[in-house]
């Protein structure tokens, strides 16, 4: 059973997967307060959200896997990061938000699963 440090990870990073997933239309709706200003069809904001997003999740991942002697877990979860950086790199609006659940929900695995391991 995980702990729960663990455990408050895993429900922060489910949550913010639902909460993205579920506030689609509402940033359809209102794609400038919530993606800022489009520069080069390319919202900045979200450019550096993402950044942000992979790397905190990443350094998350990496310190609770250094309590533990199982390096699958990070290892599975920075190429998947990485994958998941390059192909969303370029994403926009509603495809945002999709990449942005689908990042929450993995990170929230990925800690679900180093906390089973340790």
């Amino acid at each position: 059973m995980p702990d729960s440090d663990i455990f408050s990870g895993v429900l922060v990073w489910g949550f913010l997967a639902a909460l993205a997933w579920n506030l689609k239309e509402l940033v359809s709706r209102f794609p400038y307060f919530f993606l800022g200003l489009q520069n080069t069809q390319i919202a900045l904001p979200t450019l550096y959200a993402r950044g942000m997003i992979a790397g905190l999740a990443s350094l998350q991942v990496l310190l609770i896997a250094a309590d533990s002697e199982n390096f699958l877990p990070p290892l599975c979860y920075l190429l998947l990061a990485g994958y998941w950086l390059y192909v969303g790199w370029n994403a926009e609006g509603d495809e945002h938000v999709d990449w942005l659940g689908a990042f929450a929900c993995g990170t929230a695995i990925v800690i679900f699963w180093q906390g089973l391991s340790s």
